[in-house]
């Protein structure tokens, strides 16, 4: 949810990219507002269950689960998402895909492959550990969808994490080599919060918090979010050549 690659952005609750950025003032006359209703009315935890169920219906299950574990103020300070429902979900996302592809691809064609092969007689198998930026979903974000919540990693908690074994192997023609990874694990590490740059994360922290009063709940509680998942491999690079070439069989 932080350093975005694109030129739109989020905040980290999935307000629209800077549209507009809080001024100066923005949070001093947050902060000295009054806490909100009082409740004491019927009226408003009726109204504020009708908001909390309005925003829910409005979410995909994936955004639900970060939202509502965000919103119990109950979360954990760090929660990890690791089963196939979100490695299915976070498999299907085709940027992040070709992200990793990317990583791994500049990976395979580095001296940290290439120099230890060659020094080994044409083979060389280790294990590796990649780390960068990552985003998921659209340019701008939203509540709508789990990609939109996740959008960005937060290289404060960890960034992207790749790591995994790898064999390079130089192929039999003598021209460049083959490189497979296998035993792959990836994280995506985020925050869910609320960022104090963005005027419509300020609103809607604020929003959540009179809703959550009002429901008789705890106040909305921040979390570090890891997202983790697996793939067997192989996935097969073709390096030398001319233009460096992905097999993948997952």
């Amino acid at each position: 949810m932080s350093h975005p690659r694109h030129t739109g952005s989020r905040g980290p609750l999935g307000g629209p990219a800077q549209r507009p950025i809080v001024d100066r003032g923005t949070l001093t006359r947050q902060a000295g507002k009054p806490p909100g209703p009082t409740c004491s009315s019927a009226l408003f935890p009726t109204t504020a269950e009708m908001l909390h169920s309005g925003a829910q219906l409005a979410m995909d299950p994936y955004a639900q689960e970060i939202f509502d574990l965000w919103f119990s103020g109950k979360a954990p300070s760090e929660v990890v998402f690791d089963n196939e429902k979100w490695a299915r979900y976070m498999q299907a996302d085709a940027g992040l895909q070709q992200q990793i592809a990317e990583r791994l691809a500049e990976h395979a064609a580095s001296n940290s492959v290439r120099m230890p092969m060659h020094q080994n007689g044409g083979r060389h198998e280790a294990e590796f550990q990649l780390t960068w930026h990552a985003e998921v979903g659209g340019e701008t974000g939203g509540y709508r969808s789990g990609y939109a919540v996740l959008h960005g990693t937060d290289r404060t908690v960890g960034d992207f994490g790749a790591s995994g074994r790898f064999s390079a192997v130089r192929r039999s023609s003598g021209e460049g080599y083959t490189v497979t990874y296998t035993d792959l694990r990836f994280v995506f590490n985020d925050r869910v919060n609320m960022n104090k740059k963005y005027a419509s994360d300020v609103q809607f922290g604020v929003l959540a918090g009179n809703m959550a009063r009002c429901l008789g709940g705890d106040p909305p509680r921040d979390y570090i979010l890891r997202v983790v998942w697996r793939e067997p491999g192989p996935r097969k690079f073709d390096v030398g050549g001319g233009l460096l070439k992905e097999f993948r069989n997952l």
